[in-house]
């Protein structure tokens, strides 16, 4: 791939794609995408240990070798979210004919795949085909029911798909937002990713809750559950405060800091001073400052 670049731009474009490439082998439920990705992920890695390239540990020879021994582990992990899936699929439609030929279908496609198999891997299939499904999900292990939430939210969530596509060239709050996702990094304190940005603005648009919310970013992206919190609160937190900058300057002129009783350092060499609301600025001098959002505004007149 890329022959026609020189060798640093060729090695950084192919690293860009196995990025890609990793992404849909760790989240995919089609096994067309699961496999595809996963030829093309050795493929890539392949190719760039041809390349005469002065590479930082792990090297593609190394990722290659760890991700050959790991095969079976990704694959049973694809077939554990997949599974998952079609059951959850399946226990919405009416008929049991209708979920009999759903289930069916799953292991037809499936078996276009078998040369990939160890012998412990077609077990794990033929336990699945000889049990009768769970279709409520009843006996589902916590890891089970947490890939159940993340299906269905991600199918929910795939509504706000043209929305947040046409935020580059709207109005409004969520625009605002979009907008100024460097204010955002700036106040969490890290580099956020853009996928993890984009999910974030549709689960403020849906309006789930922060439990929610953090459930799912905490399951699709290996965040912990108070990073996960963190962030989601920071985000609709900022879009509260711009609505209220808008709101109270109507009514007051100034506005000084609160803190609770264990503000952070940032939030903390705040405390008590005063600004003006025509100079609001979010992230500036007025809260949120940091993503444990210790900091409150409280409007006066004086």
């Amino acid at each position: 791939m890329y022959n026609n670049f020189n060798t640093n731009i060729r090695v950084y474009l192919i690293f860009c794609d196995i990025s890609n490439f990793r992404n849909w082998v760790n989240k995919s439920i089609k096994a067309e995408t699961f496999f595809d990705n996963l030829e093309k992920l050795k493929s890539a890695l392949t190719e760039l240990c041809s390349i005469d390239y002065d590479y930082k540990s792990p090297t593609p020879a190394e990722q290659l070798s760890e991700l050959i021994e790991d095969e079976q582990r990704f694959i049973q992990e694809f077939l554990a979210r997949s599974w998952v899936s079609v059951i959850s699929d399946a226990s919405k439609l009416k008929t049991e004919q209708g979920r009999k030929n759903k289930i069916e279908k799953y292991f037809k496609e499936l078996a276009q795949y078998s040369d990939y198999f160890s012998d412990e891997t077609n077990l794990m299939i033929e336990k699945a085909k000889s049990e009768v499904p769970d279709y409520n999900c009843s006996k589902a292990t916590k890891r089970e029911k947490d890939l159940i939430f993340l299906n269905s939210t991600e199918k929910a969530l795939l509504n706000h798909k043209q929305i947040i596509e046409n935020l580059p060239n709207s109005n409004g709050n969520y625009s605002w937002l979009y907008d100024n996702k460097l204010l955002f990094e700036n106040i969490i304190g890290n580099t956020i990713p853009n996928d993890v940005f984009t999910d974030i603005l549709k689960l403020i648009l849906m309006s789930y809750d922060y439990k929610k919310a953090a459930r799912f970013i905490r399951i699709k992206y290996k965040f912990s559950t108070q990073y996960a919190i963190e962030i989601y609160v920071t985000a609709s937190r900022m879009l509260h405060s711009r609505t209220r900058i808008i709101e109270l300057s109507k009514l007051f002129g100034f506005y000084s800091i609160g803190v609770h009783s264990s503000p952070c350092p940032i939030c903390k060499a705040m405390a008590g001073r005063v600004f003006k609301f025509s100079e609001a600025e979010i992230g500036t001098n007025y809260p949120p400052f940091c993503r444990h959002n210790c900091a409150n505004a409280l409007p006066f007149n004086k």
